[in-house]
């Protein structure tokens, strides 16, 4: 088992380092285009309106071991402000899979939401974008627990 670390972004400019290594996790997980760093940029940019960025870089022994592109915002729901978090890429219509989980698929979901409950994460509503039989479903949910 790895020892992952979680280091927290809030700009695609504080990520710019990481994009050679964000795209080579993409590529070797096979996932499409639609997870690169230059597409999730540009995903950010046009939806960035009123919402914070926080995308939690997991890091192992050998370098940059997942992803996980969230996005803070708040929304009235019934009269009731609810802070929500959600996917990035549940922003545009090529969903896909929404976290680059890397080789140690297990372990950086676990470590992700460990972070976020230690950071205080006070979201009301959590929104996925799972495609009905991603294998990370099970994952994302069996984190939450």
């Amino acid at each position: 088992m790895s020892d992952i670390r979680i280091q927290e972004y809030s700009s695609f400019d504080a990520l710019q380092p990481l994009r050679p290594a964000w795209d080579a996790v993409a590529r070797s997980g096979g996932y499409g285009p639609a997870q690169s760093f230059d597409w999730l940029a540009t995903v950010w940019d046009v939806n960035r309106a009123g919402r914070e960025l926080l995308v939690l870089a997991a890091h192992d022994e050998a370098g940059l071991a997942g992803v996980v592109p969230l996005v803070y915002e708040k929304q009235q729901r019934k009269g009731v402000t609810a802070r929500v978090i959600r996917m990035l890429g549940s922003f545009h219509s090529l969903h896909g899979t929404p976290f680059l989980l890397g080789l140690h698929s297990q372990e950086v979901m676990a470590a992700a939401f460990d972070h976020l409950r230690a950071r205080n994460g006070s979201w009301t509503l959590w929104f996925n974008a799972y495609q009905v039989g991603d294998p990370q479903e099970d994952l994302f949910f069996a984190a939450l627990r």
